[in-house]
C-alpha cells in the first residue's frame, strides 16, 4: 500500500460539495494518508480547519465575539442585519476594552491584540 501525501489540495472548495465527504473518506484506501488543504484567505483557511474537525467528529471551532472572525460571525447571523455588504475588519462590532485608550489607531491595536491573545490560548484546541 502506497503512502501518499496529497500536498496542495482545495476540497474545501464548493465544486466539492455533492460528493467531498465520500471523496474524502475513500482516500486511505487508495493510498492517500494526509492531506494538505491549502487556503489563500483567512475564511479559506478556517473552511479547511472546520473540514477537518467535522470529518474526525470534532465539534466547529466557536471564537468569541472579542476576536475579529467571531464578530462577524455573530453581526452576519443577526437576523436584524438586512443588507450585508462585504468588509474587512470592522472594529465596531467587536466588543469594547475594559479600560479606555487614547487614540483609535492605539485602540484598534489593543483589540487586536487581545484578540491574538484569545486566539494563541486557543490554538491548541482549534488545531487538533
Amino acid at each position: 500500500m502506497q503512502n501518499i501525501f496529497d500536498s496542495h489540495a482545495h476540497y474545501d472548495d464548493p465544486r466539492f460539495d455533492g460528493d467531498r465527504d465520500a471523496l474524502l473518506c475513500s482516500m486511505a484506501k487508495h493510498g492517500v494518508r494526509a492531506i494538505m488543504n491549502v487556503g489563500n484567505t483567512t475564511g479559506a483557511n478556517l473552511a479547511g480547519i472546520e473540514l477537518a474537525r467535522r470529518l474526525r467528529g470534532m465539534a466547529p471551532v466557536d471564537f468569541p465575539q472579542e476576536t475579529a472572525i467571531g464578530a462577524l460571525g455573530l453581526y452576519v447571523s443577526n437576523e436584524s442585519i438586512g443588507n450585508f455588504q462585504p468588509m474587512n475588519v470592522n472594529f465596531g462590532i467587536i466588543p469594547p476594552l475594559d479600560h479606555r485608550v487614547k487614540g483609535k489607531r492605539n485602540k484598534n491595536a489593543e483589540l487586536s491584540a487581545r484578540s491574538l491573545a484569545i486566539i494563541e490560548a486557543r490554538k491548541e484546541d482549534i488545531l487538533q
